[in-house]
């Protein structure tokens, strides 16, 4: 039972910890196109699909945005959810 535990909390730790780093590039996706940004928010996550929403702000206005990436933090799709 302990070892199953120490599995169970090393896959969350890695999980957790890769999430971070595809949050950090699709952040940085938006701000190199110099939009002030809100952390990222992982909505859905199966197999090798992870979907984030940001929200950005350009001179004023705001969006929302659905980004869709790879296991590996590759971009496959960014739609924007709304804006004003």
């Amino acid at each position: 039972m302990k070892k199953f535990s120490l599995i169970f909390l090393a896959s969350l730790f890695t999980t957790s910890l890769f999430a971070g780093t595809c949050s950090k590039v699709v952040e940085r996706i938006f701000k190199d196109e110099g939009m002030q940004t809100q952390r990222p928010v992982l909505v859905f996550q199966d197999g090798d699909v992870q979907q984030y929403t940001i929200r950005t702000n350009l001179h004023g206005g705001d969006a929302e945005h659905l980004v869709t990436t790879t296991s590996d933090c590759k971009i496959v799709e960014v739609k924007t959810l709304w804006a004003e």
